[in-house]
């Protein structure tokens, strides 16, 4: 019977004609992003991206070929000697078959992709696991959801339910999404109801991160143990197996569908309220003043962390923190997310007892009586939508309060200079204190590791990354991320590179632009991917005690000459009043100070043509551009950037122009 069936599917036309097109066109597209050089990780992305399809194609040849009216006779011959549905099963075996070598073909594609391309070997012993869960379940799910709408007496009806379930679990049903919070939680409703439907890689169109997953955090493996446990069971009661089996295995799919809605952290890209745009609604970004402030002077400071991390589907953190005051008192504001939520808080200072409240960011600490000393245990956990916290990896910078900090710290800042654009506030730092973290994964920190998993030191602030990322053994650069390396870029490429990028920097800020870098000397470079400031503005580098937390290519005199202006929140008024530091502010991506003036010449140029395009007059145009075409290159771009830095040694744009007139 099987080798009957099996030559009805190579005499189908059809059936032959779509094969070929699926080997074709999936591998004909692979193997040219091979050749052009795209990595084995940015390969298996793209397949991730685009399995939808490619499961939606074999979902019709396996419903034309199940249902071919071939299925008529073997299906009479077949139910006469009391076998069911032994065409279906045999043709669905077919497709079984032919999907089996499609993935052996497409694994080879990307591992020679991989070894071809990729600048390490990391890939290969990362690639498995990814694989099955994006690419190979997921496909087998359509398989045999398609069996059973082709076995079931109403088919047409239940290739309705198919239909909707291709749609949910297809792209188009993630632009369904809210960019403004609705009054009724219909948002809610809809998660809720799609979550199951989660098989494929989500919000393909963002390009992935290198330091995280492709999206295989133990709920969206629990959703793919749901699928399989749940067909299993129809299957045992379609065939009319011990009730036992289906009873158990229907159990089975219910609590992992039930595990799937845990609260988890997974980093999920789209544009919906609650999304990457989350904090910028939490925190009113559009209605209240959010632009950097001091930090008020705190009457205690913590001096010790002792804290034991556990990431699992979210952070859980527990420990003890000790507090020393100048003077007394009883109460302590400390800061800490509001996506992590306090369990717990209990004295360990004898006679003393403890009191909590977490509203918002704010945790308060009130003690029976007034101390100088205070040391707590507490337990939190929780997680923040951008920095991932789960057992695959971690993305969790220093100025982040995702660990308590004392006094009442802004997380999100937004930048009146970039036309009140807004980012995490890269500035928030700890009084040095003595920190032992505790943790189940290995971790790339700011600490010293003194044993297996355990971290120590004293430190201005706790940065806690983990994922695909790898130490080196260099003195400067702490780690590497292996996925992002090419064979034309590799370890030894991307270290000399990186560290040449920061000297360079550096010798570029003092002696053309005349800065003094004491403040980014001598320090270890800890590098997170791209998606630690991803859609925000100031957190693609931040500068701390005893080390500058960076992605890489980003170290650059731009970046870092914004990272000084923009600490300046003093001068931030002034800055914004002027129409020349506007017009100057993004103009230093070249170190070469004739090309910076001219370009400046030819913006001055544009501004005179063409007023209209801009909202802020430029006043004494023409005294600028005289000056410009006039001056030493180098001394003017010193001079602007001085001016830049320090607008408070001026009255106005005009009392500096004048300034530089009379130095010509």
């Amino acid at each position: 019977m099987k080798i009957e069936i099996y030559k009805y599917y190579l005499k189908s036309k059809i059936c032959i004609i779509m094969s070929i097109l699926l080997f074709a066109i999936t591998y004909g597209f692979t193997i040219y992003f091979s050749s052009l050089g795209m990595t084995g990780f940015s390969l298996i992305h793209t397949v991730a991206r685009f399995n939808f399809y490619v499961c939606f194609f074999i979902v019709c040849l396996t419903y034309y070929y199940v249902s071919s009216a071939n299925r008529n006779y073997v299906k009479e011959v077949s139910e006469v000697v009391g076998y069911k549905a032994i065409y279906e099963i045999n043709a669905v075996s077919v497709i079984m078959f032919q999907t089996l070598l499609w993935n052996i073909g497409m694994c080879l594609i990307i591992i020679a992709c991989s070894i071809k391309n990729d600048g390490s070997n990391y890939f290969i012993s990362w690639f498995p696991k990814n694989y099955l869960c994006n690419i190979i379940i997921p496909q087998i799910i359509c398989i045999i959801i398609t069996f059973f709408v082709s076995t079931s007496w109403n088919s047409s009806r239940w290739l309705m339910f198919e239909i909707l379930f291709l749609f949910l679990i297809s792209p188009f049903s993630e632009e369904i999404i809210w960019e403004q919070k609705p009054l009724m939680p219909i948002d809610i409703l809809w998660k809720n109801l799609h979550r199951p439907f989660e098989i494929l890689y989500q919000n393909g169109k963002w390009s992935a991160d290198f330091q995280n997953d492709l999206q295989i955090e133990r709920v969206r493996i629990y959703i793919l143990l749901f699928w399989l446990l749940l067909l299993f069971c129809i299957g045992t009661i379609y065939w009319k197996k011990r009730k036992i089996v289906s009873i158990l295995a229907g159990l089975g799919a219910m609590t992992f569908l039930i595990l799937s809605y845990q609260p988890a952290s997974v980093y999920r890209l789209n544009a919906s309220w609650d999304g990457v745009n989350k904090d910028y609604t939490d925190y009113a970004m559009h209605i209240n003043d959010n632009t950097y402030k001091p930090l008020d002077t705190q009457s205690f400071s913590i001096q010790s962390y002792n804290l034991e991390l556990s990431f699992e589907n979210e952070l859980s953190v527990r420990g003890s923190i000790e507090i020393k005051a100048p003077q007394k008192c009883e109460e302590f504001d400390l800061t800490l997310y509001h996506g992590y939520s306090v369990n717990d808080i209990v004295s360990q200072t004898k006679g003393v007892e403890i009191k909590f409240k977490q509203y918002g960011d704010n945790l308060c600490i009130e003690t029976s009586k007034k101390v100088t000393e205070l040391k707590f245990y507490i337990n939190y956990k929780g997680h923040h939508n951008k920095f991932y916290s789960n057992s695959r990896a971690a993305m969790l910078p220093g100025w982040f309060p995702w660990y308590p900090m004392e006094g009442k710290r802004q997380i999100v800042i937004e930048y009146p200079e970039y036309g009140r654009m807004w980012g995490y506030n890269p500035y928030n730092r700890i009084p040095k204190a003595k920190v032992c973290i505790k943790s189940n994964i290995e971790l790339i920190t700011n600490l010293m590791v003194t044993e297996n998993n355990v971290y120590e030191g004293v430190v201005d602030s706790i940065t806690v990354l983990s994922g695909n990322l790898k130490k080196t053994q260099d003195e400067i650069l702490v780690n590497y991320l292996p996925l992002e390396l090419h064979s034309e870029y590799v370890l030894g490429d991307f270290i000399e590179t990186q560290k040449q990028n920061y000297y360079d920097s550096l010798n570029k800020l003092k002696n053309v632009f005349g800065i003094d870098v004491s403040e980014f000397e001598g320090k270890q470079i800890i590098f997170a991917s791209k998606d630690i400031g991803r859609n925000t503005t100031n957190n693609f580098i931040s500068v701390f005690d005893e080390y500058i937390l960076a992605v890489p290519d980003y170290i650059t005199v731009n970046d870092l000459l914004h990272y000084m202006i923009l600490k300046d929140y003093e001068n931030r008024d002034k800055r914004e009043q002027s129409v020349m530091i506007q017009m100057f502010l993004n103009s230093f991506f070249d170190d070469n100070p004739e090309s910076i003036i001219r370009s400046w010449i030819d913006e001055i140029e544009v501004r005179k043509e063409h007023p209209e395009y801009f909202d802020q007059v430029l006043d004494n145009q023409e005294l600028l551009l005289d000056i410009l075409e006039k001056c030493d290159y180098e001394t003017m771009v010193r001079e602007v950037v001085q001016y830049i830095l320090h607008p408070e040694n001026y009255e106005n744009d005009k009392e500096f122009l004048e300034k530089m007139r009379a130095g010509l």
